[in-house]
């Protein structure tokens, strides 16, 4: 009998003992692993399709207005991934800055908006600046001081010339830019 519990039983009663582990170990680890997949995964929660935003201020002036065809927000990582943004700043009621790019993204807990791609910024004209259109690939904005900046090289072009630099810093509020580095210009003289 001996022989027959070591060489039959014995064996079967240790199958049955590391299956059973087998399977406890698994029911035990596998919600966890199908959490951690489920926490991995980047899909939008809702999706937008050719819509407008418009922004107020504390007085009920128009601050900025968003258009765009196609936003989604993702929850994992509660950021907004716009396609072919256009967005207009105002300054006291008038618009001053339409800035359009392929693509827009921004995170809730950042104040601030990337946009990639091909980035045109115009500052439309008024009696007492002409047009000017500006040229990159990057650009940041800053909600809350209203700055859009870049490290890519620019192009911007005016009524009366181009110039190129690398890296940029436009003030909204104050109808400002300032240029970082290698500058370059060429201007047309007018009669």
């Amino acid at each position: 009998m001996s022989s027959l519990f070591m060489h039959r039983v014995l064996p079967i009663a240790l199958l049955l003992l590391l299956v059973s582990l087998t399977w406890w170990i698994q029911v035990k680890v596998a919600p966890g692993i199908r959490q951690v997949a489920q926490l991995q995964r980047h899909d939008p929660d809702y999706i937008m399709e050719n819509f407008e935003a418009t922004t107020m201020n504390t007085q009920g002036n128009m601050e900025y207005r968003v258009t765009a065809r196609k936003m989604s927000h993702y929850p994992d990582d509660d950021s907004t991934v716009v396609e072919h943004p256009l967005i207009t700043t105002y300054v006291d009621s008038l618009a001053a800055w339409q800035v359009q790019a392929d693509r827009g993204v921004a995170r809730a807990q950042d104040e601030e908006v990337l946009l990639a791609g091909t980035v045109v910024a115009n500052r439309l004209a008024t009696a007492e600046q002409g047009a000017v259109s500006i040229a990159t690939s990057n650009l940041t904005i800053k909600r809350a001081q209203q700055i859009g900046e870049t490290a890519d090289p620019v192009t911007i072009t005016e009524t009366h010339g181009t110039t190129r630099a690398t890296g940029m810093r436009i003030f909204l509020k104050e109808k400002r830019l300032e240029l970082l580095s290698e500058v370059r210009g060429s201007y047309a003289t007018t009669n």
